[in-house]
Formats: C-alpha cells, structure tokens, sequence
C-alpha cells in the first residue's frame, strides 16, 4: 500500500510560494548545468543562491516549519561546521560541496509544507534531461574508456539526472490526489524515468543503469498500485484483452532490457569494482580508533573520491555519522509501513551509495534529506 507519509496538513499555494518553488528549480539546473563548462562564477551563483533560496523559505514559511525540522537544520550546520573545522581541515567549500545539505532542506521544506505544480517539475525535468538528449543523440556523442560528455565523466551523468528524477517522484507522491485522478497522468509520469534510463545507457554508468532501471520499474509499479481498482475493473471485463497487452508489455520491456544489458559494459566487465574497491580498502587501512571518532581527511577526496557515501559520512563525522545511520534505518522502518515509493527511493539512494559518493555535501543530499524530513514528519504524527 502506498500512503501518504506525512502530516495531513494545508499545504500552501500563492504566489510568493510558486516563487520560491520556480527560484528552487532554477538552482538545481544550475547543479546540471555549471557540470557542463568551467566557470567558477557558476558556483559562487550556486552558492548565493542557495543561501538566498533558504532564508526566503525560512521567512516565507515560518510558523508552519516544525521543531523537528528547526533542529534538523541546527544538526546540519553544526555537522557542517564539525567537518569544517575538525576533520576536513577547512577543505569544504561554502559556495561548493556545503550548499548542497542545504538547498536538500530547503527542498524539504518546499516538499512538506507546499503545494507544487506537478507540470512545472516535468518542465525543469525535460530542462535537464535536454543537454544530454541533445549531447547523445543530435551532437552524436559516444563515451568510450577515458572519454567526456563535455567535462564529466560517465558516472556523473547518472547522479544528476536519478536526483532531479526522484525529486519528481517524491512530488508526484505527495499530489497523489492528483495521480489517482488522471489514469493518462500517471502513464505520462513513465516518460522521464524512461528517458533517464535511455540517458544513463548512452553514459556507459553500470550503477546509472541499474539504479535507472530500477527506478523506471518502481514507477511501473507505483502506477499500478494507484490504479489498482482501474484494473481490476478493466481486467473483469476484458480479461483476454488486458492479459494479451500485459503479454505485449511484458515482451517489449524484456527485449529492451536484454538490448540494454548486451550492449553495455555490465555484459563486458559485469559488477567488477574497477578501481573503488582498493579504494575504499585503502581508506579503511588508514583507519585508527582517533580517526573513527572523529573523522580525517583521506589523500584521495582530492582527487576521484572514496566511491562510497559511508565511508564519506565517516571520514567527514566520524562518531557523528551513527546519528545519519540511526536516522536512516528509523525512516525505513517507518516507510515500510505505509509508503512503497518513500521505502524504494531510500533503499535505491542506500545501493547506490554503495559505489558512488552521493553523501555529505554531494548532490545525494537533494534526495536523502528530504525523505529523512519526511520520516521526521510521520514521526511526529
């Protein structure tokens, strides 16, 4: 069953709100597209604009923000500051890799206590996907080993894109009154976790591809459950009908996956680790009972990074990092409860983070801390 897993409370609609909201989506494209060209001056915008797009949803929203919330934003600008000043020898940038914590509550907050227009998201979705449609599939670019899209590297592609997909998702679950009301909606909501599987496949990103499938399948799965008493109608009068489309579906979706898996580099070098396991084995050799309690900084986020976001949440915490361990394992117990989409986006944000640093102050953040925000809210019911 898949509930709403927050308060039921009036969320706000007006003006200034779809102000906030457009002003959120902006930023994020700008998280896309500053991935594209080096400019410094796009991530000293990054970061203002951040700052300014917080205090404005702190001012806008003020009474309705919850003491949970408060004391979430006071642990993460302490946690920022620890990180700053004690493990990470002031490495973290304010206008970079801090912002992004928190442009993820302010997301949070927008997500909680707002209530977005679901066709201005596919909007900024279609926006982002854009670049890369146009980099694949108009310009004709190919990656092969070694090779960019512009100035990133395969596996940046994938992060960018599953975390502006989620974001629609996560939307799109708190307007489900929406949803269930349009059958045509929620098969249009298929076409952008499509599209980012098609993205992730021309980026060579093994983990892209499967936490993309995944997520298009879980979609699938969604909107059947939505439309669970559709169906069954629809199946108890045309039952040899709807058994010989689902056949059809069934067919196609195989032989597309089959496409997939052959021609990419799962079907050539299949789950090998290609480097990140003697990372992080690296990593955990230099590893004393000071640094665990405290946390250090590695040689290697200099360069590629650790390739694992507990490994980061350690090395940037230290002892502090149980508190995201104990926040995480508390959400997914509660999502197991009542939300399938909640519980799928939390436990596709923790596999992925098994190879890829989405966490701390990573584009990881504009996913996890909103569905922790929420957890935090259905606590509180």
């Amino acid at each position: 069953m898949d509930t709403i897993a927050t308060v039921k409370t009036v969320k706000l609609a007006n003006k200034p709100i779809l102000a906030l909201q457009v002003f959120s989506l902006g930023i994020l494209l700008l998280v896309v597209y500053k991935n594209f060209v080096v400019l410094p001056v796009l991530d000293y915008l990054f970061g203002i604009g951040v700052l300014l797009l917080l205090i404005l949803t702190l001012l806008v929203l003020g009474r309705t923000i919850t003491a949970s919330e408060r004391i979430l934003l006071v642990v993460i600008l302490f946690l920022f500051w620890y990180s700053q000043l004690v493990s990470q020898q002031g490495q973290i940038l304010w206008y970079g890799e801090a912002a992004y914590p928190l442009l993820g509550f302010a997301l949070g907050l927008l997500l909680l206590h707002t209530k977005w227009n679901i066709w201005v998201v596919r909007l900024f979705c279609y926006l982002a996907l854009a670049p890369f449609l146009y980099g694949f599939f108009i310009k004709g670019i190919r990656l092969t080993t070694g090779s960019n899209f512009y100035i990133m590297n395969r596996n940046t592609i994938p992060k960018l894109l599953i975390m502006t997909s989620t974001l629609l998702i996560m939307i799109e679950h708190e307007r489900d009154d929406f949803l269930s009301a349009h059958c045509w909606v929620s098969a249009y909501s298929l076409l952008i976790p499509f599209l980012t599987v098609l993205v992730c496949f021309y980026s060579r990103s093994r983990a892209g591809l499967l936490i993309s499938g995944a997520l298009f399948f879980m979609v699938i799965v969604r909107t059947l459950i939505t439309h669970s008493g559709f169906i069954r109608t629809f199946m108890a009068s045309h039952r040899w009908y709807f058994l010989f489309s689902l056949a059809c579906i069934a067919f196609v979706l195989g032989i597309a996956v089959l496409y997939a898996y052959s021609n990419s580099r799962l079907h050539i070098q299949g789950l090998s680790s290609n480097g990140r396991r003697e990372i992080q084995l690296s990593c955990i050799n230099e590893l004393n009972l000071k640094r665990v309690l405290i946390g250090y900084r590695p040689e290697i986020l200099n360069g590629i990074g650790l390739h694992n976001s507990y490994l980061n949440l350690l090395v940037h915490f230290g002892l502090f990092s149980l508190l995201f361990v104990f926040m995480y394992i508390q959400a997914l117990y509660r999502f197991l409860q009542n939300s399938f989409t909640f519980t799928g986006l939390l436990v596709l944000w923790g596999i992925y983070s098994l190879v890829e640093s989405l966490s701390p102050f990573a584009v990881g953040d504009l996913l996890i801390l909103p569905l922790l925000m929420v957890s935090l809210r259905k606590f509180e019911s």
